[in-house]
C-alpha cells in the first residue's frame, strides 16, 4: 500500500472511530439525561416508532458505495468530466431517493404513534417529532451522497472533518433543546 493510500486508510478509520464514539454517547450514554427530560412513556413510542421508521429512511440502498468507488476510479484515471457527470447523477438520484423514502416513511408515522397508549398531547409531540427527524434524515441521504464524492476523491480529512462538526452540532443542539425543556423535540 502506498504512502497516499495508508495515509487515507488511517485518516478514514481516525475519523470512523470518532463518528462511532458520538453514535455511542447519542445513543447509550445520553439516555439517563433523555430520561430527565422526556417522560419515560413518549421516549418509549419515539424508540418504537420513530427510531424503527427512521431506519428504513438513513439506509441508501448502496448508493454512497457506489458514488464513493466510481469516483475513486475515475479520480484515479483523471477523468474530471465524467467524475462531474457522475456527481450529478448520484446527487439527484440521492434527492429522489430522499423524497420518496420520506414520504413513504411520513405515511406510516402518522399511524404508529396512535398505536403506543399516549394521551393526544403525547401523540402530538411524538407525530411532531418523527416528521422533523424525517425530514433531516432525508436531508442526511444527500449529505451522505455528496460526501461519498468527496471520499471517492481521496480528500478522507475533508470529509472526516465534516462529518465529525455534524456530529457534534447534532450533540450540541440536542442537549440544547433538552436543557432548554424542549423534551423529545430535542431529540428530533
Amino acid at each position: 500500500m502506498s504512502a497516499p493510500r495508508r495515509r487515507v486508510f488511517v485518516w478514514n478509520a481516525v475519523f470512523g472511530y470518532f463518528g462511532l464514539g458520538f453514535t455511542l454517547a447519542r445513543n447509550v450514554l445520553f439516555v439517563p439525561i433523555y430520561l430527565h427530560y422526556i417522560e419515560l412513556g413518549e421516549y418509549g413510542a419515539w424508540l418504537a416508532t420513530g427510531g424503527a421508521l427512521v431506519q428504513l429512511l438513513i439506509t441508501d440502498f448502496g448508493l454512497s458505495g457506489v458514488i464513493s468507488q466510481r469516483v475513486a476510479a475515475l479520480s484515479g484515471a483523471g477523468d474530471r468530466s465524467a467524475i462531474r457527470a457522475l456527481t450529478a447523477a448520484g446527487m439527484v438520484n440521492a434527492a429522489l431517493l430522499a423524497v420518496g423514502l420520506t414520504a413513504f416513511c411520513s405515511l406510516l408515522g402518522l399511524a404508529l404513534p396512535a398505536t403506543q397508549g399516549l394521551s393526544r398531547e403525547a401523540i402530538a409531540r411524538v407525530s411532531d417529532c418523527f416528521m422533523l427527524a424525517l425530514v433531516a434524515n432525508g436531508v442526511g441521504i444527500v449529505s451522505v451522497a455528496a460526501l461519498a464524492v468527496v471520499r471517492g476523491a481521496q480528500r478522507a480529512t475533508a470529509a472526516g472533518v465534516t462529518t465529525l462538526v455534524a456530529e457534534l452540532v447534532g450533540v450540541v443542539v440536542t442537549l440544547t433543546c433538552l436543557f432548554s425543556g424542549l423534551g423529545l423535540y430535542g431529540i428530533a
